[in-house]
C-alpha cells in the first residue's frame, strides 16, 4: 500500500530537523573522534545503516532489487569515500569548517551531470560555481590562519564534496531504475567494506562514553536520513537543496557552543559565498514542475 506525501509545510519541517540531525552526527563525530579513529567511526555509522536497510527488508519480506549494479557501484564508492574523507576532515578541523566544505558538493553536481548526464551548463550554472568558489578560497585561507595551517585537511574536505557531488550524480541516474532503499542499502555495504581495512588499522576498544557516542551517530545519521527520504519527495527540489544548506548553519553553531572554534571574518564571508553559490547550484539543478 502506498504510504500518503506529507504535507509541504510538514515536510519542510521534517528537513529542517534532518539537517540539524547530521549536524549533531557532525559534532558527536568530532567528539568521538578523540579516541578513536575515523574509519572505524565510519564502520559504525555504514554498519548502522546497513542493518536498518536490511532489517525492515527483512521484517517486511521487501527483499532489495538491484537493477542498475554500475550506477549502485559507483553511487556507493563515491559516497562512501566522500562520508570516509569527511570524517576524517572532521577530526583535524572544526566541525563547521569541514561541514561547509563537505556540503559545497552541489556546485560540483551541476558540473557532473552536464559531463555524465547530458543537462545544460549556462551562465547562471558558472556564476554559482564561481561564487562558491571564491567562499571556499576565503575559508580556506581565513580558517587557514585562525587555525595556523590545516589547509591540507581542508582541501581533504573539498575532495569529499568532489566524491559527493560524483555520488549524487549516480543517484540521480540510479533512480530512473532502483528504489531509494537499494542505493542506499548499497552504499551503506561497499561503504563499511572501504572503512573497515582502516578501522582494523587503527582499532580503539570504546569506554562507557566512546559507545554511546558511537550509538549516537548510528542513530542520528539514519534518523535524519529517514526523514529527509520521508519528506524529499514533497517539497521542491529546490527548496530541498536549500534546507540541506542549513546543516552548515547548525554544524557552526554547535562547533561554537560545544567547541569554541575560531572563525575569522575573511572565513564567515566565505561560508556565506560557498552556502549562497550551492543554494543557487539547488535551484538551477532543480526540475521545473
Amino acid at each position: 500500500m502506498t504510504q500518503p506525501l506529507p504535507s509541504p509545510a510538514r515536510a519542510t519541517l521534517e528537513l529542517a530537523v534532518a539537517s540539524l540531525g547530521f549536524a549533531v552526527m557532525a559534532i558527536l563525530v568530532k567528539h568521538a573522534a578523540r579516541t578513536l579513529g575515523a574509519g572505524q567511526i565510519a564502520l559504525v555509522r555504514f554498519a548502522f545503516g546497513a542493518a536498518f536497510v536490511w532489517g525492515h527488508a527483512f521484517a517486511w519480506r521487501q527483499p532489495l532489487r538491484f537493477v542498475r549494479r554500475d550506477f549502485l557501484f559507483l553511487r556507493a564508492i563515491f559516497g562512501g569515500a566522500a562520508v570516509i574523507l569527511y570524517f576524517f576532515a572532521l577530526v583535524h578541523l572544526p566541525v563547521g569548517t569541514a561541514t561547509l566544505l563537505d556540503y559545497s558538493s552541489p556546485v560540483f553536481v551541476v558540473w557532473f551531470s552536464a559531463i555524465f548526464l547530458g543537462e545544460h551548463v549556462g551562465a547562471s550554472h558558472v556564476a554559482s560555481l564561481f561564487v562558491a568558489g571564491t567562499g571556499v578560497v576565503l575559508v580556506i585561507l581565513g580558517q587557514g590562519a585562525a587555525l595556523g595551517g590545516s589547509q591540507g585537511w581542508m582541501l581533504l574536505g573539498l575532495v569529499s564534496a568532489v566524491c559527493s557531488g560524483g555520488a549524487v550524480t549516480a543517484i540521480r541516474a540510479a533512480r530512473r531504475t532502483d528504489s531509494a532503499r537499494a542505493i542506499f542499502g548499497s552504499f551503506c555495504v561497499v561503504g563499511a567494506l572501504c572503512s573497515l581495512p582502516l578501522a582494523l588499522a587503527d582499532w580503539q576498544t570504546p569506554d562507557a562514553w566512546g559507545t554511546v557516542l558511537l550509538a549516537g551517530i548510528g542513530a542520528t545519521s539514519v534518523a535524519a536520513q529517514l526523514l529527509m527520504t520521508h519528506a524529499v519527495s514533497s517539497v521542491h527540489p529546490a527548496t530541498a537543496g536549500i534546507l540541506s544548506q542549513v546543516t552548515v548553519v547548525f554544524a557552526m553553531v554547535l562547533g561554537a557552543v560545544f567547541d569554541q572554534q575560531p572563525m575569522t571574518w575573511i572565513s564567515g564571508i566565505g561560508s556565506l559565498l560557498t552556502v549562497g553559490g550551492a543554494i543557487l547550484a539547488n535551484a538551477l539543478a532543480a526540475p521545473k514542475r
